[in-house]
């Protein structure tokens, strides 16, 4: 039997697409399907060395505020949630310039 894979960052309904699992970086929405978390998601905040020295390295998370950034979000929210190296969490209201929405390419 030959098996199909899949690769779409659009929500989709299992049944009607006739899938037997769906792989999401996202929250259940619908109750009558079962979840498992396979692996946490984290995201990395980062600079090319280019870019940091014609703007120059933030020394704080206000500091961000005066960048040039680029913003993957799938819930168009416009906050960051960061997290220290005490593992202690902050929240930073971002003006990207350019945001996406699917990190997939064709």
């Amino acid at each position: 039997m030959l098996g199909l894979v899949q690769l779409s960052g659009d929500p989709v309904n299992l049944i009607e697409e006739g899938l037997d699992l769906a792989v999401r970086i996202a929250d259940l929405k619908d109750s009558s399907l079962i979840a498992r978390k396979l692996s946490p998601i984290r995201t990395q905040l980062c600079a090319s060395p280019d870019y940091l020295k014609k703007h120059g390295t933030p020394k704080s998370l206000n500091d961000l505020k005066h960048h040039q950034l680029l913003h993957y979000n799938l819930s168009n929210a416009s906050t960051w949630k960061l997290m220290d190296k005490l593992g202690k969490q902050h929240f930073i209201h971002v003006k990207a310039k350019i945001m996406a929405n699917n990190a997939s390419h064709s």
